[in-house]
């Protein structure tokens, strides 16, 4: 019979600790799975998975394997061994948001860190291609939420200051002249000192992949997954989402574009798939 090998899954070993990888393998295959993007993060102190034995038992099967980063988070391993590159959130707490272990990638020193381990991971072991997950601020909720708003890492401050001439902290003061919501004026501007810092990242670990692409002739198929924040505006304030920057940077490095739908939407009917598609072909 014939089988058409269409679909793509994100995979998370940390929900599939009860079932082997031949066993999920085979399972893939079966339902017509082609493309597996496995989660980067899983190093502990005492332990990390199996890697290797993921992209050989897939490759078996004939289904590729992405390595599925979700930067700022980059490994529970890596928050617990450098905790002054840890991210601060608005109550300058250490920024641990629901599963993500966030990092302050505006710390050269961190970043560089990062992206080693990101070369030492990716040229150890046989993937096919590189998924850029969600490369974003986290915060769902926006400034509604001080625990979970990023970034007020001494960089970004600093660099904020200089830029408006006033502590993003005092967006919180109820006694200064930029709180909000009062004074709209100064979130937007942090707002748009966000989506400029993520931008400049994505360009930084988009070069980066590039070169190791170049340099080692791996072909790989980069693949950048960006929130849809065109039809959900408010996601390009609450998380820092540049679209246009985006789709350029996309477009300039040979990627693939991955849109995805946020969480509200997942009760809506699969069509709305097509209409997402409609919309992001026109960039």
């Amino acid at each position: 019979m014939a089988q058409r090998m269409g679909a793509e899954v994100f995979f998370d070993p940390g929900y599939r600790q009860s079932i082997s990888i031949e066993v999920l393998a085979r399972m893939w295959r079966r339902y017509g799975i082609w493309a597996v993007h496995a989660a980067a993060w899983h190093f502990y102190d005492k332990y990390s998975y199996d890697y290797a034995r993921l992209v050989k038992v897939a490759h078996q099967n004939g289904i590729l394997v992405y390595a599925w980063f979700e930067w700022p988070e980059v490994s529970e391993r890596f928050w617990d061994r450098h905790p002054q590159w840890r991210e601060k959130n608005a109550r300058l707490k250490d920024a641990h948001v629901d599963w993500r272990f966030l990092m302050n990638l505006q710390d050269p020193q961190c970043l560089k860190a990062v992206l080693k381990d990101m070369d030492s991971f990716l040229r150890q072991y046989d993937w096919d291609g590189v998924n850029v997950g969600e490369l974003t601020f986290e915060s769902l909720e926006g400034p509604q939420n001080q625990d979970t708003f990023t970034p007020f890492n001494a960089q970004a401050r600093h660099d904020f200051e200089s830029l408006y001439h006033f502590d993003p902290l005092d967006l919180f003061n109820p006694q200064s002249e930029h709180a909000w919501p009062a004074h709209e004026e100064g979130m937007q501007q942090f707002y748009a000192y966000r989506r400029d810092v993520n931008s400049k990242l994505l360009k930084t670990f988009l070069d980066a992949l590039e070169h190791l692409n170049v340099k080692h002739h791996l072909h790989w198929d980069i693949v950048v997954t960006m929130l849809d924040a065109l039809q959900h505006p408010e996601l390009s304030d609450y998380l820092g989402i540049d679209v246009d920057r985006t789709v350029a940077l996309v477009n300039q490095h040979n990627a693939t574009l991955q849109a995805e739908d946020p969480s509200q939407d997942w009760s809506k009917p699969p069509n709305r798939y097509l209409q997402l598609g409609e919309l992001y072909k026109r960039l």
